[in-house]
């Protein structure tokens, strides 16, 4: 909200995709087991990796950078064992 007050979009574009993935992985855990859920919220993550920081298009791909390191985060939570899927940049 916040973000949203100030004007500034992609903050509140960042913090809406985030939101997105902790409700997305709260529904996974409630729904399969713990060691499975960290599975596929990791396959999510890879999914979504991307590689370098880009030189163009960097809004959009900066927020598919910060699901999948959220997706890994939650991931990570579970199991801290997992690959690291989406390194930081």
């Amino acid at each position: 909200m916040r973000n949203h007050q100030v004007g500034d979009r992609y903050g509140e574009t960042i913090a809406l995709a985030r939101a997105r993935v902790y409700e997305g992985a709260v529904e996974l855990v409630s729904r399969l087991e713990p060691r499975e859920a960290a599975v596929e919220m990791m396959r999510r993550a890879a999914v979504l990796h991307v590689r370098n920081p880009p030189l163009m298009d960097f809004d959009a791909l900066s927020v598919q950078y910060l699901c999948a390191r959220a997706w890994q985060f939650c991931a990570w939570q579970i199991n801290p064992a997992l690959p690291e899927m989406q390194p930081p940049w």
